[in-house]
């Protein structure tokens, strides 16, 4: 669900339901061609993947938060405080 091709054409990355938490949903990063599919976030819902320019950071919703995960750390920095009594929250854009 909701794919995003990298800046370089070569990644794209794509929620996916994550069979080892019951379904909960995870951005992954797959290769063009479908192969090598990585697991970029964990621990809680994550959607609406946004690349970087450089496509180094993929900015994205975590719960009622918009967050940005770095792609060589695993790192998720938080950017928005919880926005709470919205029902959600939209794409990210950089």
């Amino acid at each position: 669900m909701e794919p995003a091709w990298s800046p370089n054409g070569k990644k794209i990355a794509a929620v996916f339901p994550d069979p080892a938490s019951g379904g909960r949903l995870e951005i992954y990063t797959v290769n063009a061609n479908g192969t090598g599919r990585v697991r970029v976030t964990t621990g809680t819902a994550t959607t609406s993947p946004a690349w970087s320019p450089g496509g180094t950071q993929i900015a994205c919703v975590r719960g009622s938060q918009i967050g940005v995960v770095s792609l060589g750390s695993g790192r998720v920095k938080q950017v928005t405080r919880p926005l709470h009594g919205l029902a959600f929250v939209d794409t990210p854009a950089w």
